[in-house]
């Protein structure tokens, strides 16, 4: 016999499940990178020497930022170049732009993403208890995860998937875009 505190527990299924859940989102950023992350890294040298004008070189890293939610772009070679071509004010802000677009991409994605389906995949208890954990606590787990690899995508997602607040969640990925922004072109 249950008692009702029994039904809220997760079950070790519902943390093998989001765990499933993570490998997958992972692996959909990984796996791109590991099929064409050479022959873009190869290419980066390119994007240093266009010929093509300031303005292009910006809009195309901008959009290289931003496309790095979805595909292997190296975002560090990206930045690097956007604040050794622009300076280090304009790629700063050029960086920060593109981090905060690519956040904002990633949101709207993981809006589209059918929370309800994957709240029964991976149990309604676990889900909600992670999910009210996000949203508490969505100031610093974006923050902290913008600068990083794989978890900055992620992390984007997941806020769009667990519906965090809109406003509150690009505050936060704001405030950290111009943070990584400031430090590269303070690199520069």
């Amino acid at each position: 016999m249950t008692t009702a505190g029994d039904a809220s527990m997760p079950t070790m299924a519902s943390a093998w499940r989001l765990f499933a859940m993570a490998v997958v989102m992972t692996a959909c950023v990984l796996v791109p990178f590991a099929l064409w992350g050479d022959a873009l890294e190869r290419a980066a040298p390119l994007w240093l020497h266009s010929n093509d004008g300031l303005m292009w070189f910006a809009v195309v890293g901008i959009a290289l930022l931003v496309v790095d939610v979805l595909l292997p772009i190296p975002s560090s070679v990206v930045a690097v170049a956007l604040c050794w071509a622009l300076g280090p004010v304009a790629g700063g802000a050029a960086v920060a732009l593109g981090g905060f677009l690519s956040f904002a991409t990633g949101y709207g994605l993981g809006r589209l993403l059918p929370e309800p389906r994957l709240r029964r995949w991976i149990g309604p208890a676990l889900w909600d208890r992670v999910r009210d954990r996000a949203r508490t606590r969505a100031d610093w787990w974006i923050v902290l995860a913008r600068p990083l690899p794989v978890l900055a995508e992620l992390s984007a997602v997941l806020a769009g998937v667990w519906r965090l607040p809109l406003w509150r969640a690009l505050t936060h990925a704001a405030l950290a875009s111009i943070a990584r922004g400031a430090l590269y072109g303070g690199s520069a």
